[in-house]
């Protein structure tokens, strides 16, 4: 994760500096220009030779604010997960995650952000198999039971921009309650390749914030998660992408290294 940060900040100073080397000609900053798209352009297009066409029209999906489902292997969970960016969480795509899934919504976040806000692990020493690390949920103070969609969307707006911790008097926050923050872990994808980890994957390759909402995908008739099998159904009746979790590890390790999140 640190490292996609990373690419970002040295390119952005690299920028800073040419500019300031072509100064105020303006010849040198048109030229300039189009040979940094030039460049872009063709990285791009470098990047892009060795991502599945699943997981291309998945980061176009979240960008713009729609649900996709990602999926683990048969011989792990065999569930999926809805994604929705936490950035573009809204009243429409949270509303289909409470329609299709088991309302237990979850936000997978950055360590760093985690720690930033006082909140702590449930457990310290998780004994379920595959089990991700669960923090202190969280509800709004200035909601209501916590549970209704506009109190998820306050507690997603509250994770993503508080400015204090929960404890403090001025934070938006309160504990416990009904959303839980799940901590990615500190190696991403290479560290552990769970629906935590490849939401949070698929923020940084959309070039979003990272953070993701989360919530598994719902057979109602049966009372339990959909299998893989049943989730391409639905995902097919609702055209929605799905994206499988080794999709992402695999274009994480096509990238070059310098641009790695992990």
């Amino acid at each position: 994760m640190q490292e996609c940060r990373s690419l970002v900040k040295r390119t952005g100073l690299k920028i800073l500096w040419l500019s300031a080397c072509v100064g105020s000609n303006p010849i040198s900053c048109i030229y300039f220009l189009h040979i940094t798209r030039y460049i872009k352009d063709v990285f791009s297009f470098f990047l892009m030779t060795s991502m599945s066409s699943h997981l291309a029209r998945a980061i176009e999906d979240v960008k713009v604010g729609k649900p996709v489902i990602l999926v683990d292997s048969p011989d792990r969970e065999n569930e999926g997960d809805f994604v929705v960016a936490a950035q573009y969480a809204n009243t429409s795509n949270i509303s289909f995650l409470f329609a299709y899934s088991s309302r237990m919504l979850c936000v997978p976040m950055l360590p760093e952000r985690l720690e930033f806000l006082g909140l702590h692990p449930v457990t310290p020493q998780p004994t379920r198999r595959h089990a991700c690390s669960f923090y202190t949920p969280v509800d709004p103070r200035s909601g209501n039971t916590g549970l209704g969609l506009e109190d998820r969307l306050l507690v997603i707006e509250g994770l993503l921009n508080d400015e204090v911790p929960v404890t403090h008097e001025h934070s938006r926050l309160a504990i416990p309650g009904h959303t839980f923050p799940l901590r990615v872990h500190p190696d991403g994808l290479l560290g552990r390749q769970g629906h935590t980890e490849g939401s949070v994957a698929l923020m940084c390759f959309a070039g979003l914030y990272l953070g993701a909402v989360i919530a598994e995908v719902w057979n109602s008739e049966k009372h339990r998660p959909m299998d893989g099998k049943t989730v391409a159904l639905f995902a097919r009746e609702h055209q929605l992408s799905v994206v499988g979790i080794d999709e992402l590890v695999a274009y994480q390790q096509s990238l070059p290294r310098t641009a790695k999140i992990s």
